[in-house]
C-alpha cells in the first residue's frame, strides 16, 4: 500500500492550500516556477497586489520563501529525508533545520514545517485509501498558473486535462 506525505498550509500566503508527495517520489519547494511545488503559484500569492501596502508587507514576508527552499525525499513511512537548500530559515516543530535530516516518527505525530518567516505548513503521513488518491503536485501552466491537485492515472489522461484547461497550450511546461 501506497502512502502520501500530505502538507497542508497552516499560515502564510499557503493557508488552506494542500500538496501531496506519493512515496518514492521527490519534491522541490520553493517560489520558483521550477519547483514541484510552486508556492508563488498558489491562490493568495497570485491576488497579491505588490503595489498595496498591506500586500507589500505579506510580499516581504513571502520573499523569504527561497526560490529552491527545500526538497523533499520520501523513501518510506519511517524515512523522509528533508534537504534544506535555504538561507533564509527552514524549521521542523519549532527547530532550525540542518542542511540534511532524515525524519523518521512521521507516523506517531504530523509535524510543523516553516519556511522563510511565514510559510507554515502541517506535514502528515497517509495512507492511500481506495476511494481517495491524493498525488503530488507536478503540473504548472505557464500560461494560467494553477495547481493541480490530482494527477491523472494515465499520462494519456494528463494531456487531455491539459488540452481541456488550455486548448493553445503552447506554453505549457510538464515536470
Amino acid at each position: 500500500m501506497l502512502s502520501y506525505l500530505k502538507l497542508t498550509g497552516i499560515d502564510g500566503l499557503c493557508k488552506g492550500e494542500e500538496f501531496f508527495i506519493r512515496q518514492g517520489e521527490s519534491a522541490l519547494i520553493g517560489r520558483s516556477s521550477q519547483c514541484q511545488i510552486c508556492l508563488s503559484h498558489t491562490k493568495r500569492a497570485l491576488k497579491l497586489d505588490q503595489n498595496h501596502p498591506k500586500d507589500k508587507i505579506k510580499w516581504t514576508k513571502f520573499r523569504t520563501v527561497d526560490g529552491k527552499h527545500l526538497k523533499i525525499h520520501f523513501y518510506s513511512n519511517d524515512k523522509i529525508l528533508l534537504e534544506n537548500t535555504s538561507k533564509n530559515g527552514t524549521y521542523l516543530n519549532g527547530e532550525k533545520l540542518p542542511h540534511k535530516y532524515i525524519l523518521t516518527n512521521l507516523q506517531q505525530q504530523p509535524a510543523t514545517l516553516l519556511l522563510g518567516l511565514e510559510e507554515t505548513f502541517r506535514l502528515e503521513l497517509l495512507l492511500e485509501a481506495s476511494s481517495e488518491k491524493p498525488l503530488s503536485t507536478t503540473l504548472h501552466l505557464t500560461k494560467h498558473p494553477t495547481l493541480i491537485k490530482e494527477r491523472p492515472k494515465t499520462e494519456e489522461i494528463l494531456i487531455q486535462d491539459i488540452e481541456e484547461l488550455e486548448p493553445d497550450n503552447e506554453n505549457l511546461e510538464i515536470t
